[in-house]
């Protein structure tokens, strides 16, 4: 299955450049984790999906090139379950995106296979499917799938 938007891949290798050099021997590095584009698709205002690092798990909204150009600094992301309020970001090789901080660090996740599955829940949830019945808000909350 190709990613939607090239960027994306783009956007791992940046934060995999980030991981080898800038947050290299951090104390909040998860060991457990590594750097995966997790539920990317496309939306009306570009391409949504979250970014899992060893230090963070962000929504990463990848604005379409048409809208990109006039973005505000903070602009609201209008989603299903609601609107939210992103962070721009640069990186010289993606060009203009924006986040929305869903856990850091990511200390709580015992493996990457829980990270993901954490992703793929919130991204059902911003985008209106109803989550897995086995999954209470607690441990959705707390990172635990079992």
């Amino acid at each position: 299955m190709s990613l939607p938007d090239p960027r994306i891949a783009l956007l791992e290798a940046h934060f995999r450049e980030v991981e080898m050099t800038r947050m290299r021997d951090v104390p909040i590095l998860n060991p457990a984790l590594q750097v995966e584009a997790v539920g990317f698709q496309s939306i009306e205002s570009g391409c949504l999906g979250v970014l899992i690092t060893p230090w963070f798990m962000n929504l990463v909204w990848l604005p379409s090139v048409e809208r990109g150009a006039d973005m505000p600094d903070s602009p609201l992301l209008a989603l299903p379950s609601g609107e939210y309020e992103c962070q721009p970001n640069h990186a010289l090789s993606v060009g203009k995106f924006y986040t929305c901080s869903l856990f850091s660090p990511v200390l709580q996740f015992e493996d990457q296979a829980t990270a993901v599955l954490t992703a793929q829940e919130v991204m059902k949830l911003l985008l209106g499917v109803p989550p897995s019945a086995n999954v209470s808000r607690r441990d959705f909350l707390r990172g635990k799938f079992s």
